[in-house]
């Protein structure tokens, strides 16, 4: 429709201003984090306040030597957005890594493995080395799944230019690529569904039934 046509062309033209204006939104950034430091509440040295100031002072003046580059953000943005993908594998991890612990209650197989030459340290070691396993099998089948779909139906654009490039990245100061940052990205969420995957475990030691444990980690 004309609408979502005159739409994409607006959103379009927001991404190129962006990306011509990056030099100009440094400046004002940094102009302003210097004033700060000359008001009162902000122009005490040592204070929070006044170091992040100078921190930021810091930070954006590096950022000045990075050229974004305008290129199709629409896939990328898409991706990390995807709370959808943040639920579904969320309730897998609670749902696989609780009936690790929870079952062996139920079935009377816990007790006995408990009782074996080395049983606790091993059991639990083996059990946080599956749940690492199966996060990292979950994190690379929804969140792959979800780039190759963003990626097929929006488009990624230019994995090697900067992160600044992309649509309301301008004020990142992590120097790395697109590139870099979906792979840091995935790294983040596959280290979070372990700490999950960990705390299942946990509770369901605890509780020793999945219901309760689901309701803790959740």
């Amino acid at each position: 429709s004309l609408f979502f046509e005159g739409y994409l062309i607006s959103d379009l033209m927001k991404d190129i201003q962006q990306v011509n204006n990056h030099k100009t939104t440094l400046e004002k950034v940094i102009e302003e984090a210097r004033t700060k430091t000359g008001v009162s509440i902000f122009a005490k040295p040592g204070t929070f306040s006044y170091r992040s100031q100078l921190k930021t002072i810091e930070r954006f003046e590096k950022l000045k030597n990075i050229t974004p580059v305008y290129d199709v953000s629409a896939g990328v943005l898409k991706f990390q957005s995807s709370a959808v993908t943040d639920l579904i594998a969320l309730l897998m991890i609670m749902f696989l890594c609780t009936q690790m612990v929870v079952t062996e209650y139920k079935n009377g197989m816990l007790p006995i493995l408990r009782a074996t030459r080395k049983g606790r340290l091993l059991l639990i070691m083996s059990k946080a080395a599956v749940a690492f396993v199966v996060t990292f099998f979950i994190t690379g089948a929804l969140w792959g799944g979800n780039l190759i779909y963003c990626g097929s139906v929006f488009g990624l654009g230019d994995l090697s230019r900067p992160v600044q490039s992309l649509s309301g990245f301008t004020a990142c100061t992590l120097e790395v690529t697109v590139g870099q940052y979906l792979c840091l990205f995935t790294l983040y969420k596959w280290l979070l569904y372990t700490a999950v995957g960990i705390a299942c475990l946990i509770m369901g030691l605890i509780w020793r039934s999945a219901m309760p444990t689901w309701l803790t980690v959740g």
